[in-house]
């Protein structure tokens, strides 16, 4: 059966609980954890998730600032595949004040 088959068989014996709420300002970075989140109605996604990327500095023909469109995640850098360069910084973004920070990730605490 599948999921949604047994989710409506069984409401009454389902319970579910949100332990933790993490937006990706920066594709492919690290996340933000977040308190709470505000979504309107027909919202299918955080806040700001996914708001900016870090573009391939062999696809840079590829993009339009002037004309942004949507491009394959292949066209973009992540931690996973950039190595150190990307896991050393850190990302987050400040939804009240609408700012982006990158700062160097301290390492030494990441323990």
């Amino acid at each position: 059966c599948t999921f949604s088959q047994h989710w409506k068989g069984n409401r009454e014996k389902m319970a579910a609980a949100v332990k933790s709420l993490h937006r990706y300002a920066v594709k492919g970075m690290a996340p933000d954890s977040m308190q709470k989140v505000a979504l309107g109605s027909g919202d299918y996604f955080f806040p700001n998730d996914r708001r900016w990327a870090v573009l391939k500095k062999d696809k840079t023909d590829s993009f339009n600032a002037d004309e942004p469109k949507w491009l394959h995640k292949e066209n973009y850098e992540c931690v996973f595949t950039a190595g150190e360069a990307l896991a050393a910084i850190e990302t987050s973004f400040n939804d009240a004040s609408h700012t982006l920070s990158i700062r160097p990730r301290d390492l030494a605490g990441d323990g």
